[in-house]
């Protein structure tokens, strides 16, 4: 079977939140798929050049954010794209040589909204490999503020929870 129909093991399914007949599906291999489940077809297909841990979608449902094994996020339109829209590293910071130092996976992101608009990414690991002993981490970006905090044991998983569960309260 070709890679199309055999993309990997599944590492993250996420509804759409202004579609509830489409569905991200996120495959280890670094392929992402927006499935219809209406139609039982792929709608659209993305592929990421590192493996995939996690995705999330934005609120507005016109871009989602990606996870990965290099410990960078991606940020995707919601259209065909070769390359994400934004592609960073938050933890790593530039050796001596000018290079980007290497970083643990970032296991899971999520992305949430405040009632000013403002978009918080949440995400678990990602730590620079430089800092190994470092304690397991859960790290919060909002705006140009980085928030880092730190855990007793290792972070398995971990859910955003909102003042109220409708996303207009």
């Amino acid at each position: 079977r070709t890679r199309s129909t055999r993309p990997g093991a599944v590492v993250g399914l996420c509804d759409s939140p202004i579609d509830a007949n489409k569905l991200l599906i996120a495959y280890d291999s670094g392929q992402i798929v927006l499935w219809d489940l209406r139609g039982k077809f792929g709608e659209m297909r993305w592929q990421s050049a590192e493996p995939l841990k996690s995705v999330a979608w934005h609120h507005e449902g016109k871009h989602f954010v990606s996870s990965h094994t290099d410990g960078s996020l991606c940020t995707w339109p919601l259209r065909p794209s070769p390359k994400p829209q934004i592609h960073s590293f938050p933890h790593a910071k530039t050796n001596k040589d000018g290079k980007l130092e290497a970083c643990k996976p970032i296991h899971k992101v999520d992305l949430r909204t405040a009632k000013t608009g403002e978009t918080f990414t949440i995400f678990s690991g990602g730590l620079s490999m430089e800092k190994g002993g470092k304690s397991p981490c859960i790290t919060v970006l909002q705006g140009r503020s980085t928030t880092v905090l730190e855990m007793e044991h290792p972070v398995v998983d971990f859910v955003t929870l909102c003042e109220s569960p409708w996303s207009s309260g």
